[in-house]
Formats: structure tokens, C-alpha cells, sequence
């Protein structure tokens, strides 16, 4: 009885979690540097959100373009970039009460910007 009980909850976690991911890709439009550049002091914000269908099976648009996050700003160049990836309590609640059909995620990018 404890293991059907123990087998039960185990496929329901697996229902209400999911797989999906945000990819955050240069695609060379303009220079992007990773880590810190004198050259690049404005500090610049983006949020955004992405969804997945399906336990992250199905992501219609899941990758996010960092140079055009940054250029559609006026950036030239963009250094020191850091990426932030949550679920916030709806987008959890969401993903629970859909059983991992629809699966919400928020993101912000952090850069330095020459402009």
C-alpha cells in the first residue's frame, strides 16, 4: 500500500514539473562581451516572459536574441551580461493546476551598455 501510495506521488510530480528552458543566444549583430569592459558604463535592464506548453515539449518561441534586447536600446556593444531566469507564484500556480500543460517563466537581462 505505501509503495502504490509512494508510486502515486512520483507521477505526480512528474506531471506538475517540467523541462522547459529559455535559450539566450548572439545571434553577431553586435559585439557582445561577457564579462566586464571599461568601455561600457549605462547599465541596461530587459524583462520578459516565455511559455511552454506540453511539460516543455512544445516552446513555440523559446529562445531569447541578446543582441537585439540590447540594440532595439540604441546599444552599440553590450558587455557584462547577466541572465535571470524565475517562476513567480501565479506561473508556479499555473503550471500546478494545468498539471505541467502550460508552463510560464519570467526573465530578466542585466548588461552594460556603450551606446
Amino acid at each position: 500500500m505505501i509503495l502504490k501510495n509512494l508510486g502515486l506521488l512520483s507521477l505526480f510530480l512528474q506531471l506538475i514539473t517540467s523541462c522547459s528552458s529559455i535559450k539566450f543566444i548572439s545571434n553577431g549583430t553586435i559585439p557582445v562581451f561577457y564579462h566586464d569592459r571599461n568601455d561600457h558604463q549605462t547599465i541596461y535592464t530587459s524583462e520578459g516572459k516565455k511559455e511552454a506548453f506540453f511539460w516543455g515539449l512544445v516552446a513555440p518561441d523559446n529562445t531569447v536574441i541578446l543582441d537585439q534586447v540590447f540594440a532595439d536600446q540604441g546599444a552599440v556593444s553590450v558587455a557584462d551580461i547577466y541572465v535571470e531566469v524565475t517562476q513567480t507564484r501565479g506561473d508556479w500556480l499555473s503550471t500546478v493546476f494545468s498539471f505541467g500543460l502550460y508552463v510560464p517563466k519570467h526573465y530578466k537581462v542585466f548588461g552594460r551598455v556603450r551606446r
